[in-house]
């Protein structure tokens, strides 16, 4: 199935393994599926952090269903995107994501 498109939607607090640390796993096995963020147990650095390894979103508990179909619904539309610079020292790539 490596033409199909999807998102993944991780929360923070993770049984086993955070939401950051999959990520991160994913990354170093150059996954480029999208990954939206939510939790009830964020702070902007960490949100940052998500946002530099490659998070299309990050949204904070309690949300809106509209809230979650709206954070992924533009990559549908915009189709893979190119490797995003968030430093000099790194790039991560985000893919397409739909419903």
């Amino acid at each position: 199935m490596p033409n199909r498109a999807g998102c993944m939607v991780l929360d923070i607090r993770m049984p086993g393994m955070s939401g950051i640390e999959l990520q991160q796993r994913l990354n170093e096995m150059q996954a480029i599926m999208p990954i939206v963020f939510i939790t009830g147990h964020g702070d902007v650095p960490m949100a940052v952090e998500a946002m530099q390894h490659g998070a299309v979103d990050f949204i904070q508990k309690p949300f809106r269903d509209q809230d979650l179909i709206d954070s992924y619904q533009p990559g549908a539309r915009e189709g893979p995107r190119q490797p995003r610079r968030f430093s000099s020292s790194a790039t991560r790539s985000a893919g397409v994501c739909s419903s």
